[in-house]
């Protein structure tokens, strides 16, 4: 029995154990990463809740609105209707008055602040959290939301305390916003966010890429309010981790009122911070454009989700007319296999976003060295960053990789004009194709010597980081290490078996085949325009890389 996420409240027990398993002979996926290959332990939690009153009234799911459910079998169902149903999870909210429009709630849904919440991370996550009250009013409530200080001596896991956590973490992980619902109806009794402080120090890397002269002590201290203005095109870093931070609040927040993702948000504007949210920088004249950064609210697929969840006792027509109505005015959620559904993108055309990202891409890279260290910072330091620098472009190229052979998919019913599936256009396709071979010229994989040399081996009592590139030159930087994974990164997708696939039964309407990406794949081994004996080897990488994707598929 673990104490420590064990305990006995007013409305729910509970008890988490730590459990050790062990096999003779594991999935080989598995047993590697197994402490010795034969034996996992994992936490498992038990709650023990008490259930609501009556009088709380299920909603059916639609699947054209990303909702959690809860499903159940319905054995009474006429034949002509599925066993499976579901039903919405959202939280009991009620008009105190019932004909007024929009009326204060008779019990709003209330959020603690963790007493550990530092300043000014904690004024960023009050405000942050209170967005979604704008979408509250579109279905009728003022104030629906209220943030209070965890009283002394609280626990979260005291179901009579939904709110933020904060947690000490001291590598990456993952943020959340879970919840625990009645699985009879559906309705939400009890919900958690998860705030890392780590994450900070995961934005910070990122944005101090961005400085173009050495950094002063610039920190987000100094910034209390994380939507200051901003003088001209450029930002200081502080800021971009503070609304970086306001975001991911957000989204995490509305996970907890019952909202899924929509990954396909960035293609009509700041659509949903239910989206994964890259930054939304651009390069102007060797400068960076940092202005619209970050949403500073909740998008128009957020109200509508709200809206549609929350609106007391609305009609069909009623539910049916506010999808309509977002859908006319381009506000979607399609299918998850949608081409447009992908993580930290931006805007509706994935090749024009690998474009600007590759651009941003070659600023960063231009102004990364040591000038950029604070004083008496490790050196080293830079080899947690650099990643960020030469990788920009990552997930632009996995978004371009969407479109090639892909499909638009929508979660269309009988009746509601939409087109379940419909191949992305040509000339889209051929854009994105070009952009991503682009991405692998040997210029492209290329690092310039003097970042190279200023990106060291550990120092003595340093525990290596988890963000640099793999290395074969004894703890040296390895360029070339880099630049394979920069084109598996680029390559790999594309000639993946299901691309392959999806290139030779679906892509053919369209004119972009297998054959036709394979040919132009095989302009790897074009040539080069200039005799460059370094940029040979990178040349070399890519068809590298090429052949073993090739290989893997046939």
């Amino acid at each position: 029995l673990r104490p420590e996420g064990s305990g006995a409240f007013p409305r729910n027990t509970e008890l988490e154990a730590l459990l050790t398993f062990t096999a003779d002979k594991p999935a080989e996926g598995l047993a590697g990463v197994l402490p010795d290959g034969r034996t996992m332990s994992v936490v498992v939690h038990h709650t023990f809740l008490s259930l609501p009153p009556d009088g709380f009234t299920p909603r059916a799911h639609d699947p054209r609105i990303g909702i959690f459910t809860e499903s159940f079998k319905d054995l009474s169902a006429p034949y002509t209707e599925p066993i499976e149903q579901r039903w919405i999870a959202r939280w009991r909210l009620e008009k105190r008055d019932p004909t007024a429009s929009v009326s204060a709630p008779v019990q709003p849904i209330v959020y603690y602040l963790d007493r550990g919440l530092p300043a000014p991370e904690r004024a960023t996550v009050r405000n942050a959290a209170l967005w979604w009250n704008h979408a509250f009013e579109r279905a009728g409530f003022r104030d629906a939301i209220e943030l209070r200080d965890l009283p002394v001596g609280a626990s979260f896991l005291d179901a009579r305390y939904s709110g933020i956590q904060w947690t000490h973490r001291t590598e990456r992980a993952w943020s959340i916003g879970q919840s625990q619902s009645d699985p009879r109806t559906g309705e939400i009794l009890h919900a958690v966010v998860l705030l890392d402080s780590h994450r900070r120090r995961t934005t910070d890397r990122m944005w101090r890429n961005l400085e173009p002269r050495a950094a002063g002590a610039c920190d987000a201290a100094a910034i209390p309010d994380f939507a200051a203005t901003v003088a001209g095109p450029e930002i200081a870093e502080s800021t971009l981790v503070l609304q970086r931070l306001a975001y991911l609040t957000a989204h995490e927040v509305g996970h907890t009122l019952g909202l899924g993702h929509n990954m396909a948000a960035t293609t009509f504007g700041w659509g949903s911070v239910m989206d994964y949210l890259g930054p939304h920088l651009e390069a102007r004249d060797g400068a960076l454009d940092a202005s619209d950064t970050y949403p500073t609210d909740i998008g128009s697929y957020d109200r509508l989700a709200i809206e549609w969840c929350y609106s007391p006792a609305p009609s069909a027509a009623a539910l049916e007319t506010m999808i309509a109505k977002a859908a006319a005015s381009g506000v979607v959620f399609p299918l998850e296999s949608d081409a447009r559904w992908n993580e930290y993108d931006w805007g509706p055309d994935a090749a024009q976003w690998l474009e600007k990202s590759r651009a941003v891409r070659q600023v960063l890279l231009g102004r990364f060295g040591m000038q950029q260290l604070r004083a008496h910072e490790p050196v080293y330091s830079l080899q947690e960053r650099f990643s960020l620098a030469y990788l920009y472009h990552r997930f632009a190229l996995l978004a371009a990789q969407a479109q090639v052979g892909g499909e638009w998919r929508t979660n269309a019913l009988a009746g509601d004009g939409q087109t379940p599936r419909t191949p992305v256009p040509l000339e889209q396709q051929r854009r994105a194709l070009d952009a991503i071979l682009a991405s692998v010229t040997p210029r492209e994989l290329d690092i310039p010597e003097r970042i190279a040399l200023a990106l060291t081996p550990t120092p003595d009592a340093f525990t290596p980081t988890r963000e640099r590139f793999a290395s074969s030159l004894d703890g040296a930087f390895d360029r070339f290490a880099a630049a394979r994974t920069l084109a598996g990164l680029a390559l790999r997708p594309l000639l993946s078996p299901a691309r392959a696939g999806a290139l030779t039964q679906v892509a053919p309407a369209t004119g972009v085949t297998l054959e036709v990406v394979l040919r132009r794949v095989g302009g790897l081994w074009d040539a080069p325009a200039e005799h460059d004996p370094a940029l040979s080897d990178l040349q070399r990488i890519g068809q590298r890389v090429a052949l073993d994707a090739l290989l893997d598929l046939a």
